[in-house]
């Protein structure tokens, strides 16, 4: 569409800057997954997306306007890898974030008081998923 070839790398900053915790620079940009990544992980793996963000904007500004290399790159790993690889890195990123999830919701129950042990075995283990 015409509205998705139009994005500039001075539009992408600008959302970052005002509201790169909450994806505005992905949403902008038409990536919804990266947006919804980004409000659920407190920036982007608690602020670490958002440094990685500020030097890839010019990446996804082209991939958004449909630059020949992602095209071309995109039909060749749908060729190559019929399946999903794995990326130990991501499951390991995964897992660490999925723990301090843990942490964070097991410091925010009240520990003195017994009405909250509910909370807490049902909570615990939906925060670290």
């Amino acid at each position: 569409s015409e509205e998705k070839a139009n994005k500039s790398i001075f539009k992408a900053y600008l959302w970052f800057i005002l509201g790169g915790f909450l994806g505005a620079h992905h949403m902008y940009l038409n990536n919804d997954y990266h947006a919804v990544l980004m409000i659920g992980s407190v920036g982007g793996c608690y602020g670490l997306g958002l440094i990685l963000d500020f030097f890839y904007i010019p990446r996804y500004v082209k991939q958004a306007n449909n630059h020949p290399y992602f095209k071309d790159l995109e039909l060749l790993e749908r060729k190559h890898f019929k399946k999903p690889r794995l990326n130990v890195g991501m499951v390991l990123i995964q897992l660490l974030m999925g723990a301090f999830s843990r942490s964070l919701v097991n410091l925010a129950i009240p520990r003195d008081d017994y009405r909250y042990t509910v909370f807490r075995h049902f909570l615990l283990p939906v925060a670290s998923t």
